[in-house]
């Protein structure tokens, strides 16, 4: 039930993020902000399906 409670926790936090990133401003002002959104975008996802193998160990 712990795990649970964690999995659930560690995807919203995950999910609230990668929502965050997806409906930021279509065309950001400068260059770094576009690149690190898109790292971002790729990262997000990646991290949050370690978490859940690791929480399910």
């Amino acid at each position: 039930m712990q795990r649970l409670a964690w999995l659930m926790a560690a995807q919203s936090f995950f999910f609230t993020g990668y929502a965050i990133i997806a409906n930021g401003t279509p065309t950001p002002r400068n260059q770094l902000l576009a690149k690190q959104q898109d790292l971002l975008f790729n990262i997000i996802p990646a991290v949050a399906c370690l978490s859940d193998l690791l929480i399910y160990v």
